[in-house]
């Protein structure tokens, strides 16, 4: 019977450590994307990721996209 007990124990604990992984996770997730959201409302903060360069803007936020997208499916 404690076997039984331990093993319930054992498997909540294993349980609970994949679900806070996985919140940790998205939590990291949703401060990264408000901070890009906040850069990109932002010119100030804008300029602390960098020199945008001066050519065809719209290229460049689509590639930025495309970039985010792909990132976020490859997790």
């Amino acid at each position: 019977m404690v076997a039984v007990a331990l093993i319930g124990i054992v498997a909540t604990l294993i349980f609970q450590a994949r679900e806070t992984k996985i919140a940790r996770e998205e939590a990291r997730r949703i401060a990264i994307a408000e901070l890009l959201k906040m850069a990109m409302d932002d010119p100030d903060l804008d300029e602390a990721w960098g020199p945008v360069p001066a050519r065809n803007l719209s290229m460049l936020v689509r590639r930025q996209a495309a970039c985010m997208v792909c990132g976020s499916l490859s997790v």
